[in-house]
């Protein structure tokens, strides 16, 4: 009895293992099964795989071109991060240049308590509160005396509206709406910033782009992602306040997992909700510029005061269009 059990059990393993061979037999050898029908760059993809090119060497050890330096100085022992600056009109990318980024903004160390507060704070600082509940001089009902004072054996009541009522009215209740909205320190907000973009460039998830627009072609934009082997990831795009790319907007407009936004929307929970960011080259120095100035500002003492007039953001923009600049 025990001999047939066993040679039942091995037969059995013997029949799953080939029959599991035969099953993913096709995948091995990379033959697409007859049931399954691709189309488009699905099909392209298994048939014709794009193998993603990698730069030759760290930024920090090559001798190529510094296209861009950093308009601040910087605390030693401190040094500037250096990140390949990518060509998105190239179907394939070019490493020939690089660009300096502050460590002020790009190498701290990040604190993730204030990245929760500053996420927190953004999912909760839209929200309104509408719960609404009525109380006893709302009912509509039970104005009179249920019963007499005295002479039924029952507890005095006044009305059948009263909170201890079923179906009264209800004390101390929600009155909405009301708004859900609180403020955040500019410290925290600040540093969850910074935090942000030093994870970003940690992870190797900071692209530079310079020109950020790519040709109008078809399937052109699919296929410079599939060459820097980011095809599969959600990216967010900054871009100028000014303008914007449209050749860009075109290929992501309906994409739901390609993001873009002007600099003055950049935030810390679009940056994490996204796999990588790329930021153009023409906003760096307007970017480093504005944290720095908001690091080393001081509260002013004679208020109130408009901060705007004296932000750096004229040398960027229409100055005239700024709050207090005249």
């Amino acid at each position: 009895m025990q001999k047939t059990l066993v040679i039942k059990a091995v037969s059995s393993r013997v029949f799953l293992a080939s029959s599991t061979n035969v099953r993913f037999a096709h995948a091995e050898a990379g033959i697409i099964p007859p049931n399954v029908i691709l189309t488009g760059i699905c099909k392209e993809k298994l048939l014709n795989p794009i193998s993603p090119e990698s730069p030759p060497q760290h930024p920090d050890e090559c001798t190529a071109a510094i296209v861009r330096n950093c308009n601040n100085n910087i605390q030693l022992p401190k040094s500037a991060v250096k990140k390949w600056v990518d060509n998105f009109s190239s179907l394939k990318p070019i490493f020939d240049e690089v660009a300096c980024l502050n460590p002020r903004l790009f190498d701290v160390h990040p604190k993730m308590d204030h990245l929760h507060q500053v996420v927190k704070w953004q999912k909760t600082y839209r929200e309104v509160d509408y719960a609404w509940t009525r109380t006893r001089a709302e009912i509509g009902k039970g104005k009179r005396k249920p019963w007499p004072q005295k002479g039924t054996g029952r507890k005095r009541q006044g009305s059948t509206n009263s909170p201890l009522w079923k179906g009264g009215g209800i004390a101390h209740g929600p009155r909405g709406p009301l708004s859900l909205f609180y403020k955040l320190s500019d410290e925290i907000l600040l540093s969850g910033l910074t935090s942000a973009l030093t994870i970003r460039s940690l992870q190797n998830d900071l692209i530079i782009a310079s020109p950020m627009e790519c040709l109008p072609e078809k399937d052109f934009f699919l296929k410079m992602l599939a060459n820097r082997g980011i095809e599969s990831n959600s990216i967010l795009f900054i871009h100028n306040d000014n303008d914007s790319p449209p050749a860009l907007g075109d290929a992501i407009e309906h994409s739901r997992t390609h993001s873009m936004m002007p600099l003055c929307a950049l935030n810390v929970y679009s940056i994490l909700k996204h796999d990588k960011l790329v930021l153009s080259m023409d906003i760096l120095d307007e970017l480093e510029d504005k944290l720095i100035w908001q690091f080393e500002r001081y509260d002013w003492h004679v208020k109130p005061h408009n901060f705007y007039k004296d932000m750096p953001g004229h040398k960027y923009g229409d100055r005239d269009s700024l709050i207090g600049a005249s």
